[in-house]
């Protein structure tokens, strides 16, 4: 349960500090492109090979074709547009932290526009011990002045992780 509301906790602070960068930004909301993510080996200054291709982030969602299951628009239509993605990877997460590895997010013209190496914070269960449910926390920065940063959460499940993908416009004048 202090787990859960620890995660809750990081997932707003993270959320309202992007959002008090500039505020909502203009018509995110209506976009419909798709934002690739991929897991690269290196770093955000030397991105290297892909090795995990994420489903796409997108601000709107299709229940049926949504890599996120039952995603709806909750709350005024004021709210701060996040674009999300969700996956599973048959890697266990601390693969990704022993070998360096990178997250980057690129523009529908595939010009990257967020980047984050794996590593951060992490919820543990039991000090020193990765166990499942166990929770990281991956900033992603801003690339390129293209006015996109977020999050992404990796939850240890054994040998596999579950890998939560939150990106933000920080500016007003972003556009998609």
């Amino acid at each position: 349960m202090r787990a859960r509301l620890v995660r809750q906790r990081l997932i707003l602070g993270a959320a309202l500090l992007l959002a008090l960068a500039g505020g909502p930004p203009r018509a995110l909301a209506q976009e419909s492109g798709a934002y690739p993510a991929d897991i690269l080996q290196g770093s955000c200054d030397q991105l290297g090979p892909v090795v995990f291709s994420l489903p796409d982030l997108r601000s709107e969602f299709q229940s049926a074709a949504s890599p996120v299951p039952a995603v709806e628009q909750m709350g005024p239509a004021a709210a701060v547009p996040v674009m999300m993605s969700q996956t599973v990877l048959d890697i266990p997460v601390t693969n990704l932290w022993e070998e360096e590895h990178a997250l980057a997010i690129a523009d529908p013209d595939s010009r990257i526009i967020a980047c984050g190496v794996i590593g951060g914070p992490m919820t543990l269960q039991m000090a020193g011990m990765v166990m499942p449910g166990d929770q990281l926390v991956v900033g992603v920065g801003e690339q390129g002045n293209s006015g996109y940063a977020g999050i992404a959460l990796l939850t240890a499940e054994g040998l596999s992780t579950t890998i939560r993908v939150y990106l933000i416009a920080t500016t007003r004048e972003t556009t998609p």
